[in-house]
């Protein structure tokens, strides 16, 4: 039923999406990786852009720009 399988998907969807979180969370820590200010700023404005997206999904209000996949996160930063 899709009382089910809401409650399947979003079981397994949400907890890797909060694995994912913590993982590029990670990125964060200087004594392993190196970054600048901006590439701090990128990742921080796409990731909230998309959790904007997500919100309005589920409060019903019309997409503003649905951005294309690329290869990377990099690859999709550097071509607009």
């Amino acid at each position: 039923s899709p009382k089910e399988k809401f409650y399947h998907f979003s079981g397994i969807r949400v907890k890797k999406l909060l694995a994912l979180m913590r993982s590029v969370g990670n990125l964060s820590n200087t004594r392993y990786y190196e970054y600048t200010p901006e590439q701090k700023s990128q990742i921080l404005k796409a990731i909230k852009y998309s959790y904007n997206d997500m919100i309005r999904q589920w409060e019903k209000k019309p997409r503003t720009n649905n951005v294309g996949a690329k290869k990377t996160f990099w690859d999709e930063v550097n071509t607009g």
